[in-house]
């Protein structure tokens, strides 16, 4: 009888250890960057990465009114937060450069503005970098999205959609800087990772950079009745790219995340589990392992994942995910919840870091909305804790402000070497 308490007692322990460690390092009620904006729209805290940290200092970009990005600031490890700058359009894109140098870009019009400042100085007022007169056509509602990348070198990319020709559906256009945003491509002369045609309007494109230096990049089709997903690769600064199709129909809104030279993963939402999947290739994209399903709770289909890559090769995916077992039956924002789910083993099993959060009377506290994200870049926004940012449903989805929070038990990677990532074993389950 004292040898069966003995194990009851150490199981018990145990399960408390585990529960601790899940729930370890984030804050259980974490408080609004802004206050009060309204019913924004829940796709305007899309785009590309929004979050930046140099130090105790981090930047973030949030949706505020009926279509801006304002800009705010915290020198105090996220406690206290100053709005710096109201320029900017609804999912605009953070980058942090060369020499702590913060760029944020959006798209207005036909043209795309950047605001380039110190991590630490007063933003400027905007510029305009480039113009085309086909991108004030673009033709995807809400999920108009701009998204930008830096390479080692301090090369910056930037990438939107818009018809390349007068009377086309969207295309995928890059455009490039080697000299830190000083020039960039002429008007009219972006590059085109993807042409738009009588089918297809691509647009969600993310894009980042292996450890070598290889522009890698996803997007898909919308408003169409199939909804493709494709890989796209650059070994030359964005001028020219191989395309390799991952998914026909069904899963969407993607991100990648590369490790290493070799090692991409490309996360998405489906139509069909409803929820977070994902996809990864071991030599660069040539070949795909097939899409596995992380977490199949999603009600609503809109995972919109952010992912990031630790310092011990664990990879972090913030996402939207199903109601809490309490809510199930409540439909829509209000009832869903921001999650994080982590692996430490290349993707073969799946932990979630958050399945809800607690207050200290022990209740579940919500953390609702729309696509949440984690601060990550392949260079220059890397180290420090994980922070995490994401659209809180307040009085029922009254207003939507931007919640933050960091968990400092996280640090982010750098970009190392494919020993950075614990890979996983062969055989790992694919359901696509």
């Amino acid at each position: 009888m004292n040898y069966m308490r003995s194990r009851v007692f150490l199981v018990l322990c145990c399960c408390l250890l585990a529960i601790e460690t899940v729930f370890a390092g984030w804050t259980d009620a974490p408080a609004p960057i802004n206050s009060n904006p309204g019913q924004v729209n829940d796709h305007y805290n899309s785009g590309g990465r929004r979050i930046v940290r140099v130090g105790n200092t981090i930047i973030v970009l949030v949706p505020e009114s009926t279509s801006q990005d304002h800009t705010y600031r915290s020198t105090d490890g996220g406690a206290t937060w100053t709005e710096i700058d109201t320029d900017g359009t609804y999912s605009s894109t953070l980058l942090l450069g060369k020499n702590q140098t913060v760029y944020h870009f959006y798209v207005s019009g036909d043209n795309i503005y950047m605001v380039k400042f110190l991590y630490n100085a007063t933003p400027p007022s905007p510029v305009v970098i480039y113009t085309d007169p086909n991108l004030s056509d673009r033709g995807a509602g809400a999920y108009n999205m701009i998204n930008a990348t830096v390479d080692k070198n301090g090369i910056l990319y930037v990438s939107t959609h818009y018809p390349h020709a007068t009377g086309e559906k969207d295309s995928i256009h890059v455009i490039r800087s080697e000299d830190e945003g000083a020039t960039w491509n002429a008007a009219g002369r972006a590059y085109v990772m993807k042409r738009g045609d009588a089918n297809y309007l691509w647009t969600y494109v993310h894009m980042d950079l292996t450890s070598d230096n290889v522009l890698v990049a996803v997007y898909h089709a919308a408003f169409s009745s199939t909804q493709p997903l494709e890989f796209a690769k650059s070994t030359d600064k964005g001028e020219t790219w191989s395309i390799t199709r991952l998914s026909s129909n069904g899963i969407f809104n993607p991100a990648i995340l590369p490790v290493g030279s070799k090692t991409i993963y490309v996360f998405a939402q489906s139509t069909a589990g409803k929820g977070l999947v994902f996809n990864r290739s071991t030599d660069g994209g040539n070949t795909w392992a097939g899409w596995s399903v992380i977490d199949g709770s999603s009600l609503s289909g809109y995972a919109d994942p952010s992912p990031a890559l630790g310092s011990d090769g664990t990879i972090y995916v913030a996402y939207r995910s199903g109601a809490r077992t309490d809510l199930v039956s409540t439909p829509g924002g209000s009832a869903l919840r921001e999650r994080v789910a982590a692996s430490s083993d290349g993707g073969a099993s799946w932990r979630f870091v958050d399945n809800w959060f607690y207050n200290g009377a022990g209740n579940p506290t919500e953390r609702t909305g729309t696509r949440s994200q984690i601060r990550y870049q392949t260079w220059y926004n890397n180290g420090g804790p994980l922070d995490w940012i994401w659209m809180q449903y307040v009085s029922s989805g009254a207003h939507r402000p931007i919640f933050f929070d960091t968990n400092s038990d996280v640090t982010i990677a750098g970009s190392g070497g494919d020993s950075d990532l614990v890979q996983a074993p062969s055989g790992f389950k694919v359901v696509y």
